[in-house]
């Protein structure tokens, strides 16, 4: 048994054993034999056996080795033709550098003026531009095929084009695109590791060996960049950005795999530099645990988080990859102060005398990182779900390697193994995201993350957690969403088979909130995609929010009907800035044309029902009502669903804004056709408009602007694809209101990705409500139905009631019957026709012959009508069927009705 023990410098301080791991080693092998990083040499007999009785591990095995076969065979006639690809300082031999503030507040540009070339050897190409590469309309570079890469290349510029414009090609300082081609050479060494440790191939260790020999020499030879006077931004080992260094996390396999090819080799490969006097006694093994000690000291921690405690967000999670490379480290006294790092918070080691005092750890150690930015109730990353998966890959892939050492992070962190599953909780039901933030909508789940806490689990013995996860996972295969398949490292640890038993729809609660986000979602069917319903209201108030009011989107069959904008375009660019940040692009009501001064905000729940987690009193009925600043403005918005029976249903929106000037509700759905009817289904012609015009709101974005005007109610219908191409339609209905002046555009669209290849809009079709004048006690009202072509079942809607104070009633009129949804928020008895009612929310289903169906009670309540009287102290759904009426509550409800009604027990 190996336990982790700490340097003579670490043994000065009690460290608590509370934030220790145990470090026990899996196996009886020597602890600095290799390989160990991702696998030992013990595993490789259960690593063949799961490829050979498993097709799927078999075909992944087979990809890998023909894409390297071809490699490795042209790596023997002509090593410099993958070698001279690599991005180095070719010439002179860059080896000293300092950074100097870019126009981005994250990052750093390196000095071109002042790099100092003291190097015997090619050293690895730094970051020039210190942050993401670009075109000046900000879109990203296209990646060349690795036969196109530049050879020897010298220079800081290279010509590249862009990724989605093809008409668009400039020379360019080279950023974050180094790595990430240099990554592909990476990843080929790693393969190439692996296919040498499965097979005992020595094609394999060679080409493995030279790409990670070329690589460290490098960074042996070179020092980090020094920094100037500010301090306040993050960089790495590798140039002025600290997300750039864990590309390089597989020139560690490289070097684990084919470790004993490269000691028994390493006359070849530093004969030269010993020759020449620039090595004197240092052998590979000390110039590995050099070039990596230093590479983490004074790039990942110093630099990545040099004063910076400020944010616990995915830079911190990117760098746990690199506890790769710590592992691979032979010195156990650097080793040791290493994973220190990576793992506890211990702040003696700042402290004067501490082994690294001018260093600022941040949210690096796993022990902070999952306390303060995993949100414990939901496993939620505290961003929005796309960003979810970014940092959580990477550590999976932290996990695995500490797993494979000894270390039990799946047991040590159970709020880490959820976070793998968490965003299940957060979809759609048809298995896309809900979104917020400037994160794209209708995107998966992370199907990789959850392959690795399934291998996690197994291993730790977790069976529950295993047949939970794996049931997700299943639930994606199923649907057609994922198809198992590993590369070189997955291949290593995933699991063969899936264990399966459980029903994910238990934790698809009728209702959920994230806390951080201010999101609140109601469903109906929840993994139901042609029949569910589904909807959401947001204020981000937390990283990588945008502040854009309340903010909604819902589903309908088959797909996210109208959804938040996310961020169709990359950071800085003028779309991004000018539109898709703003409140012009969401589903939301504008207070006199204001932005929010505000950087992040948040909602107020005033009533939920069902409570979250709570299966609730009706089958059918859900509602959100919630409180929002937006600037001075007071905002309500009370949402809800209301099912039919068997299948579809509605959403219904009341939104209160009291600005006494000017109100805007905004509503866009996706689709690239959209028809304005009147309430007998007539077609309207609209006018051109100066409305919705204005520079700097984001509303310059809108095109093809029509205005209409009516006494009546207006129908807006829309038409678009869902994602298997089938059509999809959208009625919107408007009850009258003086003063509404209705406004179409067409808007940019939202989001378009792979998931959207049978989807043939390119824009999204937006409704503007304008009003001069409050929107309290007169609130916008808007009915949506989504369904299939001649399948919908709303005919008429209007609203039948409204009081000074905001109290309204609204009859929805189906070809089954119809609704009255009663909405009060001024606490005030309410008097319409044979209806007597105080209470929040309400609504009454009548049938054909106008007699009660069912009445739901969103909160506490008292209503009489049609000889039944109620009085709930909290939520309750009363139904009559054939005159018995029967009903389920929170609480015991005091029920009084005429002689034509039995009470059901």
């Amino acid at each position: 048994m190996i336990k982790l023990k700490y340097s003579k410098l670490l043994f000065l301080f009690f460290v608590p054993l509370w934030i220790l791991y145990s470090c026990e080693s899996t196996s009886l092998e020597p602890e600095n034999e290799h390989p160990r990083v991702l696998a030992k040499k013990s595993d490789k007999k259960r690593i063949l056996k799961n490829i050979q009785d498993h097709e799927w591990m078999q075909r992944s095995f087979d990809d890998i080795k023909a894409k390297i076969d071809p490699l490795a065979d042209q790596h023997l006639k002509d090593p410099q033709w993958i070698l001279s690809r690599m991005l180095m300082h070719w010439g002179p031999y860059y080896s000293g550098f300092t950074l100097e503030p870019s126009e981005n507040k994250y990052d750093h540009n390196i000095n071109l003026e002042t790099r100092e070339a003291l190097s015997p050897v090619p050293t690895v190409r730094t970051s020039a531009y210190g942050g993401h590469s670009h075109m000046s309309d900000h879109s990203q570079p296209k990646f060349p095929e690795l036969k196109d890469y530049p050879i020897y290349w010298k220079d800081d510029k290279y010509t590249v084009t862009s990724r989605s414009n093809p008409n668009l090609t400039e020379n360019i300082l080279l950023g974050n695109l180094i790595h990430d081609w240099n990554r592909k050479i990476s990843d080929i060494g790693a393969e190439a590791g692996t296919l040498y440790y499965l097979t005992g191939e020595k094609k394999y260790a060679k080409l493995a060996a030279d790409i990670f020999m070329q690589w460290v020499l490098g960074i042996y030879f070179q020092n980090a960049p020094k920094l100037g006077d500010d301090l306040d931004r993050p960089y790495g080992f590798l140039g002025g950005h600290d997300l750039n260094d864990p590309n390089y996390k597989t020139m560690v396999v490289s070097y684990d795999f084919a470790h004993d090819y490269i000691v028994k080799n390493q006359k070849d490969y530093l004969k030269k530099l010993k020759d020449d006097g620039y090595l004197k006694g240092e052998d590979i093994t000390s110039i590995v645990d050099s070039a990596f000690y230093k590479f983490l000291k004074d790039g990942t921690f110093k630099g990545g988080w040099a004063q910076h405690a400020w944010s616990p967000n995915n830079h911190t999670m990117k760098a746990s990859e690199l506890i790769w490379m710590a592992l691979a480290i032979d010195d156990k006294a650097k080793r040791d102060e290493c994973m220190e790092v990576f793992l506890n918070e211990n702040p003696q080691l700042r402290q004067p005398g501490g082994i690294w005092e001018d260093i600022w750890l941040g949210q690096v150690p796993w022990k902070l990182f999952h306390e303060n930015s995993v949100d414990e109730e939901t496993g939620l990353w505290k961003e929005p779900p796309a960003y979810h998966a970014y940092p959580m890959r990477a550590a999976c892939r932290a996990a695995m390697a500490l797993d494979v050492n000894g270390y039990n992070p799946w047991q040590e962190f159970p709020r880490f193994l959820k976070a793998q599953y968490a965003q299940f909780r957060f979809t759609f039901p048809d298995g896309t995201l809900v979104s917020f933030g400037d994160c794209s909508p209708s995107t998966y789940p992370d199907a990789v993350d959850l392959e690795f806490a399934i291998a996690g689990a197994h291993r730790a013995g977790l069976v529950k957690q295993e047949k939970l996860l794996s049931s997700y996972l299943q639930s994606m295969i199923d649907r057609g969403h994922y198809k198992r398949k590993a590369d070189y490292k997955q291949l290593l640890y995933f699991v063969p088979q899936l264990l399966s038993n459980h029903k994910i729809n238990d934790y698809m609660y009728r209702t959920d909130h994230v806390s951080f986000s201010g999101l609140y979602l109601q469903r109906l069917r929840s993994s139901d995609s042609e029949n569910g319903l589904m909807l959401q209201v947001n204020a981000g108030n937390y990283v990588h929010s945008q502040s854009k009011g309340i903010d909604m989107e819902f589903f309908g069959p088959g797909r996210i009907i109208s959804s938040h904008s996310g961020t169709r375009y990359p950071y800085g660019s003028k779309l991004m800035t000018e539109y898709y940040v703003r409140s012009a692009a969401a589903n939301t009501v504008i207070p006199n044309l204001e932005e929010l001064d505000k950087e992040h905000s948040n909602l107020t729940l005033n009533v939920m029902e069902p409570k979250i987690k709570e299966e609730g009193v009706s089958s059918l009925c859900s509602f959100t009502d919630v409180s929002f600043k937006f600037n001075e403005t007071n905002q309500r918005r009370i949402s809800g669903i209301i099912g039919q029976p068997d299948s579809g249903g509605f959403y219904i929106d009341i939104f209160h804004s009291d600005h006494p000037k000017r109100n805007d509700y905004l509503f866009h759905a996706n689709g690239n056709e959209l028809k304005v009817l009147s309430q007998e289904n007539e077609t309207l012609q609209g006018k051109s408009t100066n409305l919705f015009t204005e520079e700097g709101s984001g509303f310059q974005y809108y095109s093809d602007k029509l205005s209409y005007t009516s006494k009546n109610s207006m129908k807006f219908q829309f038409l678009s694809q869902d994602l298997k191409g089938k059509d999809v339609m959208l009625n919107a209905f408007y009850p009258e209101t003086k003063g509404n002046v209705y406004v179409t555009a067409t808007s940019p669209l939202n989001f378009k990705n792979k998931l959207h290849k049978n989807i043939s809009e390119d824009t999204r079709k937006t409704v503007a409500i304008h009003r001069n004048k409050e929107a309290w006690s007169q609130p916008f009202i808007g009915v949506y139905e989504a369904y299939r072509p001649n399948k919908q079942n709303i005919k008429e809607v209007e609203q039948v009631w409204s009081s000074p104070k905001g109290d309204v009633i609204v009859s929805v009129k189906t070809l089954t019957g119809s609704y009255l949804v009663i909405s009060s928020i001024s606490d005030e008895k309410i008097t319409y026709k044979d209806i007597e009612f105080e209470g929040g929310y309400a609504v009454i289903s009548l049938t054909k012959n106008n007699e009660i169906d069912y009445i739901y009670l969103g909160n506490k309540t008292s209503i009489k009508t049609k000889g039944i009287t109620v009085s709930s102290v909290g939520p309750l759904n009363l139904i009559v069927r054939d005159g018995n009426i029967s009903y389920r509550s929170e609480k015991i409800p005091e029920i009084s009705f005429s002689d034509k009604y039995i009470l059901k027990k």
